[in-house]
C-alpha cells in the first residue's frame, strides 16, 4: 500500500507544480477566458501537458543518472582487482569481468557458457563441485583455496568466495589470485628462517669468537712456553757442549797423565828389572825366573795403560793428525774384535780444523763401539771424502741393522751413543744422519760444511 500512497502524493505534487506553472503564464496554451467548461477543459489539458513535460524531464535526468551509475558499476565490475564470475547450478559461466578473464588467460567473450571447473586442476575439481553444491543448498557464503589452470598449462593458487544469488538460480563468485600472497608468505617464511639462521649464526660467531679468544690465549701461552722451551733447549745444548768440551779436556789430561806419568814410571821399573836380570852375581835361577815373570806383568800393565790412554785420547791425534790416529785405531780395533776394517781417507784430511778432527775421531770411535757391541758385523768401512763445500764421513757395517720401529734399538741398552754423535756434529754446525736396513747394513753419516782451513 505504501507505493500507491507515494504515487498519489507524487501525482498531487505534480498537479500542484503544473498549476503553478500555468498560473505563472509560462504555458504556451494559456489564453483568454472562454465559457466555463471549455475553460476548465483547456485548463486540465494544459496542466496535463505540463505534467507530461515535467515527467519527461525527470525521466531524462533519471536515465542520465542511471547511465552514469551503470558506467561506474561497469568500471568497478570490469576493472576490479579480483575476478568476478556468475555461475549456474552446473557451474557454467554466465557472466565474468575483465579481470577474471585475464586471470584465466582467455578473452571474456569466450568464457560465457563454458564450465568453470574446466579451469580447475583435476585433483581439485571434486572439491570445487562439493563447495558449489553446498552454496546452492543454502550454506552460508564461504571460500575455498585451490589451483586454477591458466592458458599455456600454467597454474596458480587462488581463493574462491561464493554467495548464492537472490533468486537462487545462480551464484556470484569472487576469484582472488594468491600468487603474490603466497610469494609474500614464502618470503616471510624465508625471512623468519633467515632471521633464525642469522641469530643462530650470531650465537655461533660469538661462540667461535670466545673459542678463538681462548685459542689465542692458549696460543700465546704455548708460544711463551715454546720460547721458554727453546731457551731451555739452548741452555741444555750449551751445557751439553760445555760438558763435551770438559770431558774432552779431562780425557786429554788423564791420557797425558797416564802416558807421561804411570807409563813412564812403569817403563822405568821395567828398565830396572832388566838391569837386575842382566846381573847374575849372587842371583839364583829361581830369583831370575821371578824377575822375568815380573817383567812380563809390567809389559802387560804398560800395554793396558797404553790402551786406556789411547782410548781416552790418542797422542797421535794431537801430534801426527787424524789420518794416523784413525789407522792406529783401525789396527787396534781389528786386533781387539776380529772385525775387518777398511779405510778410505781423502789425502788432504789434515787440512780440516783441530776441533773438526777431534769430532770426527770421537764419532768414529763411538760408531765402531756400537758395531762391536750391537751389529754382529764381519766388516766395517770408514770413508772420509769431499762433499759439496765440506767433508763427509761415512761408517758402514754389514751387521744386523737397526729396527726403526723400536726407538730403544737406536740407543742400545741405556746408552746415548747416537745422541752424543749428533750433539758433537751439531756443535760444529754439522749434520748427523743414520741409514739402516734391518738384516743388511747400517751407515752412520756426518756432514761438515766449510770445515777446510782457509
Amino acid at each position: 500500500m505504501k507505493p500507491e500512497h507515494d504515487s498519489k502524493e507524487n501525482a498531487q505534487s505534480l498537479r500542484v507544480r503544473a498549476e503553478q506553472h500555468r498560473t505563472s503564464g509560462s504555458s504556451p496554451n494559456s489564453g483568454p477566458a472562454d465559457p466555463l467548461d471549455a475553460q476548465r477543459l483547456l485548463q486540465e489539458l494544459e496542466i496535463h501537458q505540463i505534467e507530461l513535460e515535467i515527467q519527461n524531464r525527470e525521466l531524462h535526468a533519471a536515465r542520465d543518472e542511471a547511465e552514469e551509475a551503470r558506467e561506474v558499476y561497469r568500471d568497478l565490475y570490469d576493472f576490479a582487482p579480483v575476478g568476478y564470475f556468475t555461475l549456474s547450478r552446473k557451474g557454467t559461466i554466465i557472466m565474468a569481468n575483465l579481470t577474471g578473464a585475464t586471470l584465466l588467460g582467455i578473452e571474456r567473450g569466450s568464457l560465457t557458457g563454458q564450465p568453470f571447473p574446466h579451469w580447475i586442476t583435476p585433483k581439485h575439481r571434486a572439491e570445487f563441485s562439493a563447495f558449489l553444491t553446498g552454496i546452492f543448498n543454502g550454506e552460508p557464503p564461504g571460500s575455498i583455496e585451490l589451483r586454477i589452470l591458466k592458458k599455456g598449462d600454467k597454474s596458480f593458487s587462488a581463493d574462491l568466495t561464493a554467495q548464492k544469488g537472490e533468486a537462487g538460480r545462480d551464484c556470484r563468485m569472487m576469484l582472488t589470485d594468491l600468487t603474490r600472497r603466497k610469494e609474500a608468505e614464502k618470503a616471510e617464511r624465508l625471512l623468519k628462517t633467515a632471521t633464525r639462521s642469522n641469530l643462530k649464526l650470531q650465537k655461533e660467531v660469538l661462540r667461535r669468537q670466545k673459542v678463538e679468544a681462548s685459542l689465542e690465549a692458549a696460543r700465546a701461552k704455548l708460544s711463551d712456553s715454546l720460547e721458554k722451551s727453546k731457551t731451555q733447549r739452548k741452555e741444555l745444548r750449551n751445557l751439553s757442549h760445555a760438558l763435551i768440551h770438559a770431558q774432552e779436556d779431562e780425557r786429554k789430561r788423564i791420557s797425558r797423565e797416564l802416558h807421561d806419568g804411570i807409563v813412564q814410571a812403569l817403563v822405568a821399573i821395567q828398565y830396572e828389572f832388566e838391569i837386575l836380570s842382566q846381573s847374575e852375581e849372587g842371583r839364583s835361577p829361581q830369583y831370575l825366573d821371578q824377575i822375568t815373570r815380573t817383567q812380563k806383568i809390567l809389559e802387560g800393565s804398560i800395554d793396558l795403560v797404553h790402551g786406556y790412554a789411547f782410548d781416552l785420547r790418542p797422542s797421535t791425534l794431537d801430534t801426527l793428525g787424524l789420518d794416523p790416529a784413525l789407522h792406529s785405531f783401525a789396527v787396534r780395533f781389528e786386533d781387539t774384535t776380529g772385525i775387518s776394517v777398511s779405510l778410505d781417507l781423502c789425502p788432504d784430511l789434515e787440512e780440516i780444523g783441530f776441533k773438526e778432527r777431534t769430532m770426527l775421531y770421537r764419532v768414529a770411535q763411538e760408531a765402531f763401539s756400537n758395531v762391536f757391541r750391537h751389529a754382529h758385523a764381519q766388516n766395517v768401512r770408514l770413508s772420509i771424502f769431499h762433499h759439496r763445500e765440506g767433508m763427509r764421513m761415512e761408517i758402514t757395517d754389514d751387521g744386523v741393522g737397526i729396527d726403526p720401529a723400536k726407538p730403544a734399538s737406536l740407543y742400545g741398552e741405556g746408552r746415548l751413543g747416537l745422541i752424543g754423535m749428533k750433539e758433537r756434529a751439531a756443535m760444529l754446525g754439522g749434520a748427523f744422519s743414520l741409514r739402516t736396513k734391518p738384516g743388511k747394513y747400517t751407515t752412520v753419516c756426518v756432514d761438515l760444511p766449510h770445515c777446510l782451513k782457509s
